[in-house]
């Protein structure tokens, strides 16, 4: 069962979702909890075990603002993390969204298009690539299938000319369909197989 789930690109993707998203919490949590016990320490030990030596106002304002300046520290450190965990986030779901189109083109899809919402340029330069390999080879396809038409429609033509007997017309006909053929040669020879 787990190697099913693990070969589904749906479920693949959400696990990958959580566990980036379960470090941001991760993250942030400990930066909660250290800053709560930090504060909780030395406001422990300023009421218990330093007010009898503190002598001054600014010893005592020093030793009042210290568990939030640790604090503030702490959540500075945990911001600058998970920020630098975004990007990584977006660029994720881009790459997905190339995977999925990818995939769509393996199965015979050349009419849709990737529209990526990332700041990766990167990313943005491969969907764009991939768009117009896509766009060329729907072009090339469109093509194909027009003249493949064409030549059924010749091929009916000359049987019926032969039927009737006028072979002049066969013979234009069927050079209509060598053009075809060096068309459709042609457009074989962009590609590289």
């Amino acid at each position: 069962m787990v190697s099913y789930v693990m070969n589904s690109p749906v479920l693949r993707a959400r696990y990958r979702w959580f566990q980036e998203y379960g470090r941001v919490v991760l993250l942030a949590g400990t930066a909660v909890i250290l800053s709560a016990a930090t504060i909780i320490y030395y406001n422990h030990k300023m009421y218990f075990d330093l007010i009898d030596d503190v002598y001054s106002k600014i010893e005592l304002t020093a030793i009042t603002l210290m568990p939030y300046m640790i604090s503030a520290v702490v959540a500075t450190i945990t911001a600058i993390g998970i920020m630098s965990m975004l990007p990584m986030l977006r660029s994720a779901q881009a790459a997905g969204q190339i995977y999925r189109r990818v995939k769509q083109l393996s199965e015979g899809d050349l009419t849709t298009t990737s529209r990526l919402d990332t700041n990766n340029q990167h990313l943005k330069d491969v969907a764009t690539e991939l768009n117009y390999a896509v766009g060329f080879l729907g072009s090339s396809v469109a093509q194909w299938k027009i003249i493949n038409r064409q030549q059924w429609d010749l091929l009916e033509d000359i049987r019926q000319a032969t039927l009737k007997h006028e072979y002049t017309r066969a013979l234009k006909m069927i050079e209509k369909m060598e053009e075809n053929w060096r068309l459709t040669a042609s457009i074989e020879n962009r590609f590289r197989t």
